[in-house]
């Protein structure tokens, strides 16, 4: 979104200087073209050579000749189109106009502008300027080197930052799991996680080491409680074993005072 941004700036403030030129370029032909005076209209033309990025430039008068031109160097008058006008009309953006307008056209290497040169209302001529795209190219490499540094920045910020919190959370979290597991499998609630600090990690340790001690107590309590229940079934089960002795005596003696039953047949009229 920023290299979009930045491109889209960039792009417009281009086309917006490219205009602002031929503006300048074709109000100062105009006293060339209408006076024929060729050599004028080139020296007001060849001031494009302080700008680097201009590969050419043209004017074009009523019957489509080239009154002046400007080359950044020779190799470029190739790419010089004779026609200008027939090859400005055979695009299909702008077919069907029958008069020049104020344009710009984009390609993959260059941007093409197109200015009327106007006196008193009248079509005097046209001003063709060619643009390379080497400040654009040199906006967007930037652009994404910039991107591409503050991404390497963050991505190391994001490392340093991650290995802190390593040390700081997931160390300590792991050691806790550890922990868990172990008490968990050995029921071994005398075992304490040690207390990494005082944020919101060690608040979580200090807390499991307050439930392993209530557990430890409780299960203390509880074992105790199973002793003293052992002990007293101990005691249970030696006062049964008196009691039962007792009653067995008891029972003896009852029986040694009760009659026998050959002394009992011998009482007349016993039922």
């Amino acid at each position: 979104a920023f290299i979009t941004s930045e491109l889209l700036i960039f792009r417009r403030s281009m086309i917006t200087e490219l205009l602002t030129l031929t503006d300048l370029i074709s109000l100062n032909s105009t006293g060339g073209i209408l006076f024929e005076d060729k050599t004028a209209a080139a020296e007001n033309i060849a001031s494009l050579r302080a700008k680097p990025h201009i590969l050419m430039a043209q004017i074009f008068v009523k019957n489509d000749e080239a009154f002046a031109s400007y080359f950044r160097d020779q190799q470029l008058q190739t790419r010089a189109k004779p026609k200008i006008m027939d090859y400005y009309l055979s695009n299909p953006e702008v077919q069907g106009h029958h008069q020049i307008e104020d344009s710009y056209f984009f390609h993959n290497d260059y941007i093409e502008v197109f200015k009327k040169i106007i006196f008193e209302k009248d079509v005097i001529g046209t001003l063709y300027i060619q643009s390379d795209l080497r400040e654009f190219q040199e906006r967007l490499f930037l652009a994404g080197a910039t991107i591409t540094t503050v991404l390497l920045i963050a991505l190391l910020l994001g490392f340093l930052l991650a290995s802190q919190l390593q040390q700081l959370i997931t160390t300590p979290l792991y050691s806790l799991l550890k922990t868990m597991k172990t008490v968990s499998v050995e029921k071994d609630y005398s075992l304490r996680e040690q207390k990494p600090g005082n944020d919101e990690v060690g608040t979580l340790v200090e807390g499991f080491n307050d439930m392993l001690a209530q557990v430890e107590e409780r299960d203390r309590e509880l074992a105790l409680a199973n002793q003293e229940i052992t002990e007293l079934n101990e005691l249970l089960k030696e006062d049964n074993l008196r009691m039962s002795a007792e009653l067995e005596v008891t029972r003896r003696l009852q029986q040694m005072v009760l009659p026998r039953p050959e002394e009992l047949c011998q009482i007349q009229g016993l039922d």
